[in-house]
């Protein structure tokens, strides 16, 4: 049974009757949110300067859908998990121990010959420990997007449709000095300048892998190479351009650990810390997107100079 799991040492199902639901796994999988860094906003410049030189992961708050056919066990486990803080629940069918503590029950739902109830839970030890292994995938596929120069199709990863639309959407505008005074209509704002404020983008992603090792190894070397000191950048091929980002948080949304073939599916959210890029070039291309050339071999005609 894939939902089979050991509670410091002791295999729940037999214990408790506990086993965790077929989404259950999902909320392990998801990575922690980076803590907030400090940052400085200057009202005549895109985006926003971040301090990421000690960027540090938040506590992972998760939750774990459980279902027991032996419904007047459910308490003893809720004993169980609740004696100490802290306790390791091992999940022997993917190959890890998590080490989390409770702190809320989110739902219970009764039936005749058992309950169904989900558990709210804190891990308080991101990647505390780990020991840094490059990627390394048997998928061997370009995916087209690099963090710091890195494919992405490095450790299994493939972007998902709606990703690209979410990067090239523009950010808010930055509010200049603006008077609304109370018996006038409208109001008087300062248009001499326009500049953009940062953005969230969401990555819609897929990691694969062919084994349970190879899979935790990209998953982890993905999340510390997210989070290393100062910015990332991503690089989209079908734009062409560098995007200056950080890390800011994941969704998991599902989790499929079959045999001979891992599937995770997640939602990766980067802050991109100024839109503009390439000093705010505009280049001229053709249909089919490639940039036009003039015969002395430069790049011609910025549109922006133009306000297009």
């Amino acid at each position: 049974m894939i939902g089979r799991f050991n509670i410091d040492g002791i295999d729940a199902y037999e214990r408790f009757g506990i086993f965790i639901a077929d989404t259950g796994l999902v909320g392990l999988l998801q990575y922690p949110a980076l803590k907030k860094v400090d940052s400085n906003d200057w009202p005549e410049e895109d985006g926003e300067e971040f301090d990421l030189s000690a960027p540090a992961l938040e506590t992972k708050t998760l939750q774990i859908k459980f279902a027991s056919h032996k419904a007047n066990r459910v308490g003893a486990f809720i004993d169980k998990i609740s004696d100490k803080s802290y306790h390791d629940f091992e999940v022997p069918a993917i190959k890890q121990t998590f080490r989390l503590r409770l702190t809320d029950q989110q739902s219970l739902v009764l039936y005749l010959r058992g309950k169904t109830f989900t558990l709210q839970f804190a891990d308080d030890f991101p990647l505390r420990g780990y020991t840094y292994l490059a990627p390394q995938s048997t998928m061997n596929r370009v995916c087209g997007y690099e963090i710091d120069g890195v494919d992405l199709g490095q450790y299994g990863v493939s972007i998902l449709e709606g990703s690209l639309a979410e990067i090239e959407k523009s950010p808010a505008v930055k509010q200049n000095l603006l008077q609304n005074f109370q018996r006038e209509y409208g109001a008087i704002y300062d248009g001499e300048l326009v500049v953009f404020k940062a953005k969230d983008v969401k990555l819609k992603c897929a990691m694969r892998a062919t084994s349970e090792d190879e899979f935790w190894r990209n998953y982890k070397a993905l999340l510390f190479d997210l989070t290393r000191a100062e910015e990332r950048q991503l690089y989209v091929d079908k734009t062409g351009y560098e995007y200056p980002c950080y890390y800011k948080s994941c969704a998991s949304n599902k989790f499929l650990p079959m045999r001979g073939r891992i599937w995770w599916v997640f939602d990766l959210t980067l802050v991109f810390t100024s839109f503009r890029v390439i000093d705010d070039e505009y280049l001229l291309a053709s249909e089919d997107g490639e940039l036009v050339i003039s015969e002395d071999g430069e790049f011609t005609i910025d549109l922006g100079e133009y306000g297009y």
